[in-house]
């Protein structure tokens, strides 16, 4: 299967959408650095808080691992030591 490349006249390539994917990309990574936990990383309620019961779960702890390696493999600093963290908890005690 092949894909086609975008017309360039593609919204896809304005400057402006890159800008708001960048923007979004930091946002959503900087709301999700609130659901670390002792044993991995946790589900966030709608404000970007950990619930009183919050539990790490691997599904969710794999996923933030995943998300925080690509940042800083984009070299968006702030992220490699939730990288070690999530590696840790998934690697078990």
């Amino acid at each position: 299967m092949t894909t086609q490349p975008l017309p360039a006249s593609s919204w896809l390539n304005a400057p402006a959408h890159h800008a708001w994917l960048a923007n979004e990309g930091q946002r959503l990574l900087s709301f999700a650095k609130a659901a670390r936990l002792p044993e991995g990383f946790g589900n966030l309620d709608d404000q970007g808080q950990l619930p009183a019961n919050a539990q790490a779960e691997t599904m969710n702890t794999a996923r933030m691992t995943h998300s925080f390696a690509m940042a800083h493999a984009m070299g968006v600093p702030g992220y490699a030591e939730l990288v070690a963290h999530g590696v840790a908890a998934l690697s078990g005690p």
